[in-house]
């Protein structure tokens, strides 16, 4: 299974112009070609006027229009500007946590999400099955490509689950309010997996 790479090119406002998995080593960016689990955030100043991103081959070598390629760390890049990239319609989400009970955030997030046109695969290992999508035990056993886990479980319960995302390959994980924890972050910085805390993702779609 091919393991796709992530790059992302913004501008000096902190506005995404480019978000695009990279599943054949394909883009030139600063630093060389993009590997396999690697991440690559590019920051584009300058950029001309009539820029669109369908010029993004021109854009990404930086041979046009005075461009410069900026390629920045993982920890230059604000949440505000992670929660815009995790979220998309083109995205599989895999919620850890996903419930039949309307009561807690397992059903409550699933169902918004349904509602709003995304794809979830719900995460329980009790129930085989929640508003009508197959569940998981494991994130392990989900058979398609996951982009983003979303945490709704203890944050010793996501400790233990984190290894079996970045296993999986996955390099984006939301964790809803009250599921994150200090250790959880540090996994994320250590292992360069995309990580949002702190932040509803049912509140941020509707603000995209």
């Amino acid at each position: 299974m091919k393991i796709g790479a992530f790059a992302l090119i913004f501008n000096s406002q902190q506005e995404v112009l480019i978000s695009l998995r990279n599943d054949f080593n394909l883009w030139n960016l600063p630093g060389g070609g993009v590997e396999p689990r690697e991440h690559r955030y590019v920051l584009v100043e300058n950029i001309p006027e009539n820029f669109s991103p369908n010029q993004k081959e021109r854009i990404i070598d930086g041979l046009e229009g005075g461009v410069v390629l900026k390629e920045q760390s993982q920890s230059t890049i604000t949440q505000e500007l992670r929660q815009k990239v995790m979220i998309d319609k083109k995205f599989i989400y895999a919620i850890i946590g996903a419930s039949n009970n309307p009561e807690k955030y397992g059903h409550k997030v699933m169902r918004d999400l349904l509602d709003g046109g995304y794809e979830v695969i719900p995460i329980n290992p009790k129930d085989g099955e929640i508003l009508g999508q197959k569940a998981y035990a494991t994130i392990a056993e989900v058979p398609e490509k996951v982009d983003v886990a979303i945490m709704i479980v203890p944050s010793e319960i996501g400790l233990q689950v984190l290894p079996q995302i970045k296993e999986k390959g996955i390099n984006k994980v939301w964790f809803q309010p009250g599921s994150e924890s200090e250790e959880q972050i540090a996994y994320c910085k250590e292992n360069n997996i995309q990580y949002v805390a702190g932040a509803c993702i049912m509140i941020k779609r509707k603000e995209q």
